[in-house]
C-alpha cells in the first residue's frame, strides 16, 4: 500500500518524470531480489563463464517477465500502449508474458499471427464479437506472417493508430462458409454495408506482438535505399514501445538453463537437480552444434534423461547434434 501511494503521489507532485525513475527503482528493487535468489540456486560445477552466462540470462529473461507485469488496461490511454518484444525464436516469449500478466491478474486474449490475414481477422472479429465494450490486451504471438508483406503491414499500422480499424478489403467469397458458427457470427456482425469485406474496431484493443524477427532501426531505413517493407516495419516500430532482446549465443544458453534449473518449467518430466544440471551442461558444451536450441529443446532432454539415465548423452549425441 506505502507504494502505491507513494507512486500516486509523486506523480502528481513531480510529474512523468520522476514516476519513470520510480519505476525504474521498482525495477531494479525487483532485478536485484530476483537476482539474489538467483545466486543460491547456481550449480557448484558450473564454470565462471557459464556463472556469468547464466547470470546474464537469468537477467534479461526477469527482465522480460518485469515488462509483462506492468502491462495493464489503463495504458489504453497512453499515446504509445502497444508492446513489440523481439528475440530469437524458442525463449517463451508469450509464455512469460502471458504469466506475468496471469500473475496479476490482467485479463488478455492470446491469438496467433502466424495466420492469414483473413484468420487473423477472425479473431479480432470474435474478440470484438464477443466483449465489444470490454478493453482487451490481446497478446499477438508470433507475427510473421500477419507481416510477411507491406500489404499486410499496412493493415496493421491501421490497427495500431488511427483509424484504430482491421479493414480485411477483399470479397469474402466462400471463406465464410469455412468457418464455424460464432465465426460467421462475429463476421457478419462487422459487415459494413457498402463496403467489401469486414470492418472490426480495435480503439479497445492493445495488442502486445511477440516476434522473431526484428523491426529495423531508424538509421537503417532513413536515406537508404531499402525494400518497401523495410520501411514499413520501421513504421511499426515507431507505432509501439519495442523491447529487442539480442542476445549473445552465451546468454541465450543462460536463458534456456535458468528455465530448465530455476522454474517449475521441466516439474512433468520427473528430472531431479542434477540431472538439469547435466542437461545445461550438455547444451553449453555443444551449444555450436545444437540443431535446435530452445527450452522445447531442453525438456526433451529433461525427458531423455529421466527414460535413459546415465545413457542419456549416447541418446543426445545422435539425435540434438549436427
Amino acid at each position: 500500500m506505502l507504494l502505491k501511494w507513494l507512486n500516486q503521489y509523486l506523480m502528481v507532485r513531480f510529474g512523468y518524470l520522476v514516476h519513470n525513475l520510480f519505476g525504474r527503482l521498482k525495477y531494479y528493487t525487483y532485478l536485484c531480489k530476483t537476482l539474489k535468489k538467483h545466486i543460491d540456486m547456481t550449480p557448484t560445477t558450473f564454470t565462471p563463464d557459464m556463472i556469468n552466462a547464466l547470470t546474464q540470462g537469468s537477467k534479461n529473461r526477469k527482465r522480460l517477465s518485469f515488462l509483462g507485469s506492468q502491462i495493464s488496461t489503463s495504458d489504453l490511454n497512453a499515446s504509445y500502449n502497444h508492446m513489440y518484444i523481439y528475440s530469437v525464436p524458442g525463449l517463451g516469449k508469450t509464455h512469460t508474458i502471458n504469466e506475468a500478466m496471469a500473475n496479476r491478474g490482467v485479463n488478455h486474449v492470446t491469438i496467433s499471427g502466424n495466420v492469414s490475414m483473413f484468420a487473423f481477422g477472425v479473431q479480432l472479429a470474435l474478440i470484438n464479437f464477443l466483449c465489444p465494450d470490454q478493453l482487451t490486451i490481446v497478446s499477438v504471438d508470433d507475427c510473421n506472417e500477419i507481416l510477411k508483406d507491406s500489404s499486410n503491414i499496412n493493415i496493421i499500422k491501421n490497427i495500431l493508430e488511427n483509424p484504430k480499424k482491421f479493414h480485411y478489403q477483399k470479397h469474402l467469397g466462400g471463406l465464410i462458409t469455412q468457418l464455424d458458427g460464432l465465426q460467421q457470427q462475429a463476421i457478419e456482425s462487422h459487415i459494413i454495408e457498402g463496403t467489401t469485406g469486414f470492418v472490426v474496431p480495435t480503439d479497445n484493443m492493445m495488442f502486445v506482438f511477440t516476434a522473431n524477427e526484428r523491426l529495423p532501426y531508424d538509421d537503417e531505413v532513413n536515406g537508404k535505399k531499402v525494400r518497401d517493407k523495410m520501411i514499413h516495419l520501421n513504421a511499426i516500430r515507431n507505432r509501439c514501445r519495442v523491447y529487442d532482446f539480442i542476445l549473445e549465443d552465451d546468454v541465450q544458453w543462460g536463458w534456456i538453463a535458468d528455465v530448465v534449473l530455476n522454474t517449475p518449467a521441466m516439474s512433468d518430466t520427473g528430472i531431479t537437480g542434477d540431472g538439469k544440471v547435466l542437461v545445461c551442461e550438455f547444451m553449453y558444451k555443444n551449444w555450436q552444434n545444437m540443431k535446435t536450441k530452445s527450452i522445447r529443446t531442453a525438456k526433451m532432454l529433461c525427458e531423455d534423461f529421466v527414460r535413459y539415465g546415465d545413457d542419456a548423452e549416447f541418446v543426445w549425441e545422435a539425435e540434438y547434434l549436427k
